[in-house]
């Protein structure tokens, strides 16, 4: 089995751009996704280049903090509040954790709004393509803030600039939505059909150390799985920001006898 190990969030903070250019340094991952729409952007982008690690930098869509770079989005309460994005898919959230987008959007599939919706998040999404690849990086790999890019609307208005665009590799994190439901199944199963017909390179399985460490006997046969930390530089420590402060080594030991790789040698 080899890993592929993702720093999520450069650029999103000072801490995480600190951090995530230390573990990238001792080895801690294989390759991180940049943030394009905070304030510490640009620091995120000058230590990547610095650093000479720019070639393993892919995009982290955002929807769910900081300010939108277009217009029509901010006129849908759904993905901005008080002028900042604040998105989260309802099968993120833990009063519906799990319900199946199918559920969600039945009945606003066809209406007139959705399309607008569709349309409003397409111009944010083609604006952050087209910023990250201003900031000097190539447009091969893809991820999302907040797994937002399982989200139906979000899907159907990203898929034809995942084609313009020409993005080579992508993240899915199928376990948001992973269980007996019936529409979380078929969901499943469209939507790794619209992956594969992109021809764009992925991996089955995606998730936290914490919960591979779980899940290891059941994907214990997997060729090549993903799994994603938060690095921050915080009080002198380098620590995941996504596992309540755990030791980037702690968490680092327990995957360290496997084999590494990234996206970007597939």
């Amino acid at each position: 089995m080899k890993l592929i190990i993702n720093a999520d969030d450069l650029g999103l903070t000072h801490e995480s751009n600190l951090g995530i250019t230390k573990a990238l340094k001792m080895g801690y991952c294989t390759q991180t996704t940049f943030v394009v729409n905070s304030k510490f952007s640009d620091e995120g982008a000058n230590l990547s280049f610095k650093n000479k690690f720019n070639h393993l930098v892919g995009l982290h869509l955002n929807l769910s903090e900081e300010m939108p770079l277009t217009e029509k989005i901010k006129n849908l309460k759904k993905y901005v509040n008080k002028d900042k994005l604040n998105y989260y898919p309802a099968y993120m959230n833990k009063s519906s954790y799990g319900i199946s987008p199918l559920k969600t959007y039945f009945e606003e599939y066809t209406n007139l709004e959705f399309k607008m919706e569709i349309e409003a998040v397409r111009e944010e999404l083609e604006a952050q393509i087209k910023k990250f690849i201003d900031y000097g990086f190539e447009p091969n790999h893809i991820d999302s803030h907040s797994n937002i890019l399982m989200d139906l609307p979000v899907w159907l208005a990203l898929k034809p600039l995942l084609l313009k665009y020409k993005f080579k590799s992508i993240r899915t994190v199928f376990d948001s939505f992973s269980n007996n439901d019936l529409y979380n199944k078929i969901y499943e199963e469209w939507l790794k059909a619209e992956i594969s017909s992109l021809g764009m390179k992925s991996t089955s399985y995606s998730s936290s150390i914490q919960r591979y460490m779980k899940r290891k006997d059941e994907i214990q046969d997997l060729k090549i799985l993903e799994l994603y930390i938060h690095p921050i530089w915080k009080r002198q420590k380098l620590i995941d920001n996504f596992t309540n402060g755990i030791l980037i080594k702690d968490n680092f030991s327990l995957i360290k006898e496997l084999e590494t790789t990234s996206f970007f040698q597939l």
